[in-house]
């Protein structure tokens, strides 16, 4: 199967990559017809319960981790390193210096920012 790519703009709202494919591509959900447009959803892929254990966990020790977060091949992000050593950072302080930190509300309580690229949280209560 050939792909093309297809421009979709740029910057944090623009829409999910689409794919074009040129011939019949085999997908987990059957054949796709040649001449498709398909749109990869990386949020879902990262959930995928046939590639993760216990895929709507967040869990800092996986591995291995094949998460498509950062992208992958021609299309990897050039920052994930730093943004991975970035977060390794921040963690690793806020355990060190707060070992007490926790949640002071319930994970289901918290309120999901909608119309984000890359998702979030209103806001995220918390007490030590």
């Amino acid at each position: 199967m050939a792909v093309g790519r297809r421009p979709t703009g740029s910057g944090r709202s623009a829409p999910p990559p689409r794919r074009f494919a040129r011939g019949a591509a085999e997908t987990p959900a059957g054949t796709g017809p040649a001449r498709t447009t398909a749109l990869c959803n990386t949020a879902v892929a990262n959930r995928d319960a046939t590639v993760f254990d216990a895929p709507g966990e967040m869990r800092l020790d996986r591995s291995p981790n094949p998460r498509l977060a950062f992208g992958a091949g021609a299309h990897v992000c050039p920052g994930q390193e730093l943004a991975r050593a970035e977060l390794q950072t921040v963690l690793h302080v806020l355990v060190r210096r707060l070992p007490s930190l926790e949640l002071a509300a319930p994970a289901a309580d918290l309120r999901r920012l909608e119309g984000l690229a890359v998702g979030g949280l209103g806001e995220v209560p918390v007490r030590w």
